[in-house]
């Protein structure tokens, strides 16, 4: 079962980005494309916004910033990964405000 269609009955899942969604394997990254770290999506994004796709606690905040992690009552666990190769950025043009 897909992701989306894990959430689609029950509405609980939301645009973490505005932008144009892009099925996983069609990502330019064969670490997600192949889905090493699970089933997922992708967004064109547009904007400079991430926000968590489920109402839901955060778990994890990487030290760099380009990824968190959520978990909600039904004990599902979301990561939300900004961008490829972001995590070179060390910090540089990301800003968390997740505490």
């Amino acid at each position: 079962m897909s992701l989306l269609n894990l959430f689609a009955s029950k509405k609980e899942l939301v645009a973490p980005v505005d932008g144009r969604l892009i099925h996983i394997e069609d990502v330019r990254d064969n670490i997600f494309s192949a889905k090493m770290l699970g089933d997922g999506f992708a967004f064109d994004c547009k904007g400079n916004e991430v926000v968590s796709p489920i109402d839901g606690t955060v778990i994890m905040v990487a030290e760099t910033n380009h990824a968190f992690g959520v978990k909600n009552n039904n004990g599902i666990e979301i990561l939300v990964h900004v961008g490829l190769d972001t995590y070179k950025l060390n910090k540089r043009s990301l800003t968390s405000y997740i505490k």
